[in-house]
């Protein structure tokens, strides 16, 4: 028997077993919720998560709540706070430099009595350090955005040029201060000692190459010092919480912003940490929040703080390439056994295992959905939109990529890398931007020379063609404003190859109302730009990072509501495309809510969606919210029995929902609805399935699904079309056979 065939025998009995094993803290209907004293009553959802985190503090220093965008993170973690402490607490609210306004106001409408200080100068911190005996006497809240907490102070290099003056210019040949040593480094290339880049000294903070001296010093101007580092020197326990708001932002271990916030985490009594997306898509995503909040789980599998490794190779998904050469063959190698050479590399890909959750989240963190609250939100929806490209910008790319390979084909392996990023730009871009282009260039190494080569030369198309894709968005917008409705588009192709101001042009052309919000828009006014402009356009284009937190597209009075979000371009930034998708979607929505992503099919378009779609199902994994297509990619059948747990259960047991992301199939050149002639049978000689309105047949063969929305009684019936979850309508011929498994 294998494990499908077994889970699928067993997996109702599984299922009860691990909920007789896991005892939870707090059981929503069961156990008695915190008694609360608020200026708004908090949703039966959100007063579950603040029960839930009364009880994970009391034995627990970190506190998670993973919610997706629009489920009220700020007014439940300022409500722990008071419920744990009614008659005083001081909170220090870490969150990304556009929201503090946000907070301020939130905290205003939730907490009774809330004094709220804005630290925006060390110095602010610097006056409560007089305080540190005193006792609050009711909520305090000290917001700091997380560019403030991480700036440092201002510094120089410092170094001599020649031997007798002292120079902070950054020009020629650098020497200590101290020994006079030449700053060098060895050129692998040619084997010999050749001065370091003066932009080395002024770009990072250098030791001298012989004694180890600092070549930089301090500036004078304090008021740069970072509030983070003061808090962690001066106000040690000053805060009896820390409220960390967009916690992924810190994900990295090296950034300012991430060590600012292993700061205030170590200053803090208790720490409430806020995400929407505590993943996005590999393991090492999580490997730097668990380390800095909760580090003795890891520490018990003998994980340290610099196996990163080791911890993706545990959780995540690692490729391992071998590359075997015979003798007579050169090949740079690792290890060598007999007359062949043996080369491993190991390449970190998407994907994270589910038992992450088990043994490093599930004692004190929560996820809440927008499902919580479904009696009070509008239906939502997602499509993907896979266009396929003009004839003649479909041959021209091919040609592109074609010439892009054979050229990185002949490379010697150290310079394969220099390509791949033009490469990855041109092709992402291509179809969208096919004008302006030069020829693509590359630097090689022939002779100990660098020489610049040509790639291949992109054609160039008249600018006023209309393309397929920017068809489908012109017929998809007005559709939508034909139902009343307002869009608003993502492109991160604002640069060199600026698709945004493209589209401006076309929907203007058209007789659209558009409005473009820039990144020269501050990040603490796009709220009031979005205010003051939404009324009265139809469509909003903008780059999605600069609306992708702290943002609502609507209004509590609906002068604005912008309920259609739609991704022209995507990226490989999981947090940023879940996070700008929700800006519609949360609490006080009242308009059905879709959400569309386009690309060209069989492009470097097509692999990113492929790439990104990974990545989602990893990180709904540790969500709780499992797709079988995603775990499939996610495994490849390795046998891993937790993998295989989370298949099988998902695939056959009852009582659980599958959510499929990023399953339905929107094809604005086609007809979704067709009238049809029912003969839907079993296979063989099985009697005739009973049709009705509203049941759903799927072909065996290449997963299209038709619903049935309409019967005239004499077998006739009216079909809609969809695809399968992980599957997609490719050819007419995919919705002319015969649908005879039922779902």
């Amino acid at each position: 028997m294998d494990l499908e065939t077994y889970f699928n025998l067993f997996g109702d009995d599984l299922i009860r077993s691990a909920a007789d094993n896991i005892n939870p803290l707090f059981t929503p209907g069961v156990d008695v919720p915190v008694a609360l004293e608020l200026l708004r009553k908090p949703k039966p959802a959100q007063m579950a998560v603040i029960s839930a985190g009364c009880a994970v503090l009391k034995d627990h220093k970190t506190y998670n709540i993973c919610a997706v965008p629009g489920t009220g993170k700020t007014l439940m973690s300022s409500a722990i706070c008071h419920a744990m402490k009614p008659d005083g607490f001081r909170a220090i609210v870490f969150c990304p430099p556009h929201l503090p306004g946000k907070w301020h106001r939130e905290i205003r409408k939730t907490i009774p009595g809330a004094l709220i200080i804005h630290l925006d100068h060390v110095s602010d911190a610097v006056s409560l350090r007089s305080m540190r005996r005193s006792k609050p006497t009711g909520p305090e809240f000290y917001i700091v955005t997380n560019t403030t907490a991480k700036l440092g102070a201002r510094w120089k290099p410092v170094y001599r040029r020649s031997k007798g003056k002292l120079r902070n210019e950054i020009v020629g040949g650098i020497y200590c201060v101290e020994c006079m040593a030449l700053q060098e480094k060895l050129d692998t290339q040619t084997g010999i000692m050749i001065p370091i880049p003066e932009k080395k000294f002024a770009s990072r903070r250098q030791t001298c190459m012989s004694c180890g001296e600092p070549m930089w010093q301090f500036t004078n101007q304090i008021e740069r010092w970072p509030v983070a580092s003061y808090v962690h020197s001066h106000l040690k326990q000053y805060f009896d919480f820390a409220l960390v708001d967009e916690v992924h932002e810190t994900k990295s271990p090296t950034t300012a912003i991430g060590n600012a916030f292993a700061s205030l985490v170590a200053s803090s009594k208790k720490v409430i940490t806020l995400t929407g997306t505590v993943l996005g898509g590999y393991a090492w995503h999580i490997r730097s929040l668990l380390y800095r909040t909760n580090p003795n789980s890891l520490v018990e599998e003998d994980l340290t703080w610099e196996e990163d490794v080791s911890f993706s190779e545990r959780y995540g998904r690692i490729e391992r390439v071998v590359k075997t050469t015979g003798s007579g063959r050169l090949d740079d190698s690792i290890c060598s056994m007999g007359t062949g050479k043996t080369r491993t590399s190991k390449y970190i890909r998407p994907g994270i295992m589910p038992q992450v959750f088990g043994r490093h989240l599930i004692h004190n963190t929560v996820f809440l959905s927008l499902s919580e609250f479904s009696d009070s939100l509008p239906p939502f929806k997602e499509h993907i939109v896979p266009v396929p490209m003009n004839e003649q910008i479909a041959s021209e790319y091919k040609r592109i990529e074609d010439e892009i390979k054979s050229f990185i084909s002949q490379l010697p392996r150290d310079q394969k890398s220099k390509l791949i990023g033009k490469m990855l730009h041109t092709l992402l871009s291509y179809p969208d931007h096919p004008f302006g282009w030069e020829p693509i260039t590359c630097p090689v190494m022939e002779d100990d020379q660098v020489v610049i080569k040509t790639v291949c030369t992109p054609k160039n198309f008249q600018r006023d063609s209309l393309w397929a894709k920017e068809e489908s968005l012109l017929l998809l917008i007005e559709s939508q404003r034909s139902r009343g409705r307002k869009c608003w588009i993502y492109t991160p192709m604002v640069d060199a190859r600026d698709v945004l101001s493209r589209l401006e042009m076309l929907l203007r052309k058209e007789g659209f109302r558009v409005g473009v919000l820039r990144s020269s828009v501050p990040t603490g006014k796009r709220e009031k730009w979005i205010t003051e402009n939404g009324p009265k356009l139809d469509v909003v284009l903008s780059h999605p990072q600069l609306v992708e937190t702290g943002v609502d597209f609507f209004d509590q009075e609906k002068t604005y509501n912008f309920p259609t979000i739609i991704h022209y371009c995507l990226g490989y930034n999981l947090f940023t495309t879940r996070q700008s998708s929700a800006r519609a979607y949360r609490i006080g929505q009242t308009e059905p809510c879709e959400n569309y992503m386009f690309f060209y099919e069989n492009t470097m378009q097509h692999r990113c969606a492929s790439v990104m779609a990974k990545k989602m199902q990893a990180a709904l994994a540790v969500e709780g919210k499992f797709s079988c297509e995603g775990l499939a990619a996610m495994t490849d059948d390795d046998g891993s029995l937790e993998m295989a747990v989370a298949k099988s259960l998902f695939e056959g047991t009852q009582g659980i929902e599958i959510a499929p992301d990023f399953a339905s199939i929107y094809v604005p050149h086609r007809e979704a609805v067709k009238q049809v002639v029912s003969d839907v049978s079993a296979k063989s000689s099985s009697p005739a399935i009973s049709v009705n309105v509203g049941d759903k047949f799927r072909s065996p063969r290449n997963g299209v699904v038709a619903t049935i929305v309409a019967s005239d009684g004499n077998g006739n019936v009216t079909v809609k079309f969809s695809a399968f979850p992980g599957k997609r309508i490719v050819r007419e011929s995919d919705v002319t056979e015969h649908f005879c498994e039922k779902l």
